[in-house]
């Protein structure tokens, strides 16, 4: 016996009827629809177990997930229809599992009159139905066995047609490419023609299938056919859309390895080179760029490649002076008036500035972006220049600002498609929620995730953010899950190393959970003792952690060495962040709650509320031990407000067992777990949605109030809607302005009983 669908890194999942029905079914291809019908059967065979509070689990036969019940209903409705409905169906698998009418008639070249009899017969036999505008076969099984009724030299002819067809009437590029991908092996002239006519239009929407086409295309045109670069240009920028940076280097060097290619393609593909080793090899990609502009500026690519020149030896410090590079590309931005060049030389000017001058910075991107707009074919670049800006919002304390730096990047990636890149965002946003504090926003955003072992450093940072969460919140289950998905995911060692802070602190934090503190304090001492650069790791959140544990096993030295680590970096940097963490550092070393009362201040002023409950429950130990228990009490209760506003019941109990010896306690009022369901189940954030779906906020209105993307909005209601088990945003309004209600009664009750 086992469940149909385990719980897999990125994975939503449905629960339908009561919240306790049958999971995702590997049959059901995540439709609710399929899922009823296969549930009702699975039902009626008694091959469903429930278990209160689980989702129901399915009695598998063999290998066999599908009742034999089923099948037979599946061929009996198939049968049911005449020839003339069943010849009309088995076209429209084309389309997929689910499909419009208006394909259909493009693809049919027939109207909708003509097929209203057939379609009908089909929803009346239970073959189709309708879900969500949009037509769908009843179950992937009848779509399977229709498909397979066309034989496969016809099924290809017929998806390259519809292909044609359906561009001829100019539906979006992605149905027409879905066709091609379908078409496998057919590359003829028209195609070729399509990819070089519309390939921009699909390199914006940034998927494998694009990809694939496009790979196909660049294989099988000749190198003398001039459509053959224009192919491998796009082919190059689809696969840096989706972060295939190796496919990138493989392909570019390719094409410089010809001698027969005009001058702008092998400007072109040195850019794409040099753009794909710019943070694993700056030295190798500052000489592909250097050697390729030796002679020529070229056109457009020319220009982008001094940009990009000079952003490489801006990031990299130690490889050339900046300054005479970023001269050069803002002389040939201005010339050109290609703006990608301008927001790129913007960029790099940002980044020889440094943390030095950030609001110099700040300006300067603030320039790139209004440079560059909301062209999608910059998207990428967009992205970018939002995330740089939120790092140095961030690094000035200016987090309400970042907040919306980084609503906008949400907002802008999931307008324009940016394949894996969306990923990128959307991980990018989870550290950043988790940093400030905002932990069910990143819990929100990971939940929309789909990185897997394949995405490389997004997986470390994903697992690792989520473990980060679960680990606080005390739930060891969801900790050991994903943080043995990690483990055995094919992810290379020096991602994992580039990004091995975020996991480092994970690790650590389930080590002293399970009671082993000289575990924990050796994964954090680890920092110090492999060869890692690290100045420039994000220490500030793990030196102060470093130094407790180090205190707390008797390592007085390491304690020494974090804290000295910490002042250095606030030194040479001295960022709000920094400052604190160097704060903390020194309080814990000296002995001194007064500095760790005055880093817990710095941590609030910048919101980082987790960091904040640290310094004050060290401070209350501390207090605890020189005598001072009224401080100790009043200090060791604000750490644990702190720690209860994030919901992070293990921090809770740990400063509570820390205060024991001093014979401060809680009382009864230990941590309580949220329930799963009900209006006491919601978190602090799908609350405050709620009373704006009562104030009758649209989701990009309450978006701009509480700096979200529409698409996170949408998440807390769709999380709201299962919670209250309710059918749509007009119950949650109700029920929102009914606690509203007993809230406003509960206070002027409270009001009159103190007047009396």
């Amino acid at each position: 016996m086992t469940r149909t669908a385990a719980f897999r890194w990125g994975e939503t999942q449905d629960r339908l009827g009561s919240r306790r029905a049958v999971r995702r079914s590997v049959r059901a291809d995540g439709n609710p629809l399929y899922a009823r019908k296969l549930g009702g059967v699975l039902a009626r065979e008694g091959r469903l177990k429930n278990e209160p509070g689980a989702a129901a689990e399915v009695e598998r036969v063999g290998e066999e997930p599908v009742p034999g019940s089923l099948r037979a209903s599946i061929a009996n409705r198939i049968e049911s229809m005449s020839q003339s409905t069943k010849q009309i169906v088995r076209l429209a698998t084309l389309l997929g599992p689910e499909f419009s009418v208006a394909d259909l008639t493009i693809v049919l070249g027939q109207p909708a009159t003509d097929l209203a009899g057939a379609l009908t017969d089909a929803h009346r036999a239970g073959v189709l139905a309708d879900s969500g505008g949009r037509t769908v076969f009843v179950h992937p099984l009848i779509w399977e066995a229709l498909s397979r009724a066309i034989p496969e030299g016809l099924r290809t002819a017929l998806h390259r047609q519809a292909a044609q067809a359906l561009a001829d009437a100019g539906v979006p590029v992605e149905r027409v490419a879905g066709q091609l991908e379908a078409a496998a092996g057919v590359m003829d002239s028209w195609v070729l023609n399509w990819l070089v006519d519309t390939g921009a239009a699909l390199v914006n929407r940034a998927s494998q299938p694009a990809i694939d086409l496009l790979s196909r295309a660049a294989d099988h045109v000749p190198r003398t056919d001039p459509r053959r670069e224009v192919i491998e240009s796009r082919l190059v920028a689809a696969l840096r859309r989706m972060l295939q940076f190796e496919e990138v280097e493989q392909r570019s060097r390719a094409v410089l390895a010809r001698r027969t290619i005009s001058v702008e393609h092998r400007l072109e593909m040195s850019w794409a080179l040099a753009y794909s080793l710019l943070y694993s090899d700056p030295p190798q990609a500052a000489e592909i760029a250097r050697a390729a502009l030796h002679s020529d500026d070229g056109g457009p690519w020319g220009a982008r490649l001094r940009a990009l020149y000079a952003l490489i030896l801006a990031v990299e410090g130690r490889i050339g002076d900046p300054w005479s590079a970023i001269r050069d590309a803002h002389a040939v931005s201005r010339r050109t008036g290609d703006s990608w060049t301008t927001a790129t030389t913007l960029n790099a000017e940002s980044v020889a500035l440094g943390k030095h001058n950030p609001s110099a910075s700040v300006r300067l991107l603030r320039q790139a972006l209004a440079a560059i707009g909301d062209d999608p074919r910059t998207a990428d670049l967009r992205v970018v220049l939002l995330s740089n800006l939120c790092s140095h919002l961030d690094h000035m304390g200016r987090i309400s600002d970042a907040d919306a730096a980084v609503a906008d990047m949400l907002a802008f990636a999931e307008k324009y498609p940016l394949g894996i890149a969306l990923t990128g965002v959307r991980v990018y946003a989870a550290l950043w929620y988790y940093d400030v504090s905002r932990w069910d926003d990143a819990l929100a955003e990971l939940g929309a995730v789909q990185a897997g072992p394949a995405h490389g450093r997004l997986t470390v940072e994903a697992l690792s953010v989520a473990a980060l969460i679960a680990g606080h919140r005390d739930d060891r289950a969801a900790v050991a899950a994903h943080l043995g998905t990690l483990t055995g995911a094919s992810v290379s060692r020096e991602v994992i190393w580039k990004h091995y802070p975020c996991l480092v602190l994970a690790r650590a934090l389930a080590e002293e959970r399970d009671g082993r503190q000289h575990e924990a304090f050796s994964v954090l001492a680890s920092l110090l003792s492999q060869e890692m650069d690290i100045a420039s790791a994000d220490l500030s959140r793990l030196l102060p952690e470093l130094a407790r544990l180090a205190l707390a096993v008797g390592e007085p030295d390491v304690a020494n060495t974090a804290a000295r680590l910490a002042v250095e970096d606030a030194e040479r940097e001295p960022l709000p962040l920094r400052v604190a963490a160097a704060a903390a550092c020194r309080g814990l070393l000296a002995g001194d709650p007064e500095l760790l009362l005055d880093a817990a201040e710095q941590y609030r002023a910048i919101r980082r509320f987790l960091d904040r409950g640290m310094a004050l429950e060290n401070a209350a130990v501390l207090l605890g031990e020189q005598g001072k228990l009224p401080e100790a009490r009043t200090t060791s209760a604000a750490a644990i407000a702190e720690y209860t506003k994030l919901a992070a019941s293990w921090d809770i109990t740990r400063a509570e067992a820390r205060m024991r010896p001093f014979g401060i306690a809680r009382g009864q009022r230990g941590p309580r777990g949220r329930p799963a369901y009900g209006w006491d189940s919601l978190t602090p954030t799908e609350l405050r949605v709620a009373f704006f779906v009562a104030d009758g906020l649209s989701n990009p209105d309450i978006a701009t109030e509480l700096f979200l993307s529409p698409r996170t909005v949408q998440t807390h209601v769709s999380h709201m809607l299962a919670k209250l088990d309710a059918r749509s945003r007009a119950e949650i309004a109700i029920q929102a302005s009914r606690h509203r209600a007993d809230a406003r009664d509960c206070r002027q009750a409270s009001t009159f009983r103190s007047a009396s």
